[in-house]
């Protein structure tokens, strides 16, 4: 369940490698896990973990038993799946993020951020999107970023 005010979540993000310690980690998150706030509508509290991967092997390995608390959620991202700790691989669902090839596979992707905008079918053409496919060279973010701007220049407008 989402809180109704992103502001009733409890999240933090962690920037991993550069000196991030193991009781940094484990602390920040028991802390979080011991308090619950009459406002906090969703019952979790959210960890990002962003290049999990450079965590050293001890880090990893106390992330690991913090991961089994209650409430708590984890995002992780890496390039390097093989890098992580294989018990914390096991306590998570994996999303491959993989570069589409084919800049035809974009366009469902883009047709449904259009509808979102309220924009006509065909108003943006099926050519348009996958050029833009191809401009934003795998990012999903850049070709998000772009045919949002493209369906706003068509008159689309964010609906709530």
């Amino acid at each position: 369940m989402t809180a109704p005010d992103p502001s009733h979540t409890q999240t933090e993000l962690f920037r991993c490698g550069g000196g991030l310690a193991s009781p940094a980690i484990t602390q920040t998150v028991a802390k979080f896990n011991a308090k619950m706030p009459l406002w906090h509508y969703s019952k979790h509290d959210y960890f990002v973990f962003d290049e999990v991967d450079r965590l050293t092997t001890g880090a990893q390995q106390s992330l690991r038993s913090t991961m089994d608390l209650k409430r708590c959620m984890f995002f992780f991202t890496t390039n390097y799946l093989s890098r992580i700790d294989s018990g914390i691989v096991n306590r998570c669902h994996l999303v491959e993020m993989n570069q589409i090839t084919s800049p035809a596979a974009y366009l469902p992707l883009g047709q449904s951020i259009l509808q979102g905008l309220g924009v006509a079918t065909g108003v943006v053409t099926e050519t348009t999107l996958e050029s833009l496919a191809i401009r934003a060279r795998g990012s999903l973010r850049d070709y998000n970023h772009s045919v949002m701007m493209a369906g706003l220049g068509q008159g689309g407008r964010v609906l709530s």
